[in-house]
Parts: structure tokens; sequence; C-alpha cells
């Protein structure tokens, strides 16, 4: 499980960096392409710990980790979000299972 975490985090940052805010993504570019293998990479790492680590301050610091900006007492009971540096989540939130943020903007077609 720490390997995929790192993986994880190490193709995220070597292969997107810190994602913009309100900057819109040609969706025939380089970036989607890597978006989309990062996107993956975080299905599959969600599908093997998530069963494991929900609700634990585990996930709350892997997303951290990732550019999620998160508060004190955070808990993520499961959570799609592929746009890690867009995400805010204030103190004493509490994610229920099965939800999903998107906060990205895809241009062209």
């Amino acid at each position: 499980m720490p390997v995929m975490c790192f993986l994880l985090w190490a193709h995220k940052w070597v292969l997107l960096g810190k994602i913009k805010e309100n900057e819109p993504y040609e969706m025939k570019s380089w970036f989607i392409s890597k978006w989309f293998l990062v996107f993956r990479l975080k299905y599959f790492t969600d599908r093997a710990i998530q069963p494991f680590y929900q609700s634990t301050p585990l996930i709350p610091f892997m997303y951290a980790r990732l550019g999620a900006t998160v508060g004190k007492n955070v808990r993520i009971g499961g959570l799609m979000a592929p746009d890690y540096d867009t995400i805010v989540l204030g103190d004493n939130t509490l994610i229920n299972p099965k939800v999903a943020l998107f906060c990205h903007r895809f241009a062209g077609g």
C-alpha cells in the first residue's frame, strides 16, 4: 500500500505538477493524456486502499500530499477527485463514501 501511494504521488508531481485553477486544458493535448494516467492510477489506488483506510487520517494525508488544501479533523469516507490542487476541505469536514468532485475545465473536443 505505501508503494502504491508513493507511485501515485511521484506520477502526479512529475507528470502534472500543480494544476492551475480556471485554466482550460485542450482535450487533444499531451496534458490530458498525462492527467488521465494519473486519474487511473488514483482510481486503482483507491480501489486497493479505501476499503481498509476509509475514514482514517491516512486518506486526508494522501490528498494533502497530492496538493489539496486539507483542514483539521477531516474525514473522507470515499472520494473520487482527480483535480487535487483545486480542492479545499475546511476544518471539521466529513465526506461520505462515493462522492465525486471534478474541478477542471477541458476545452475543445
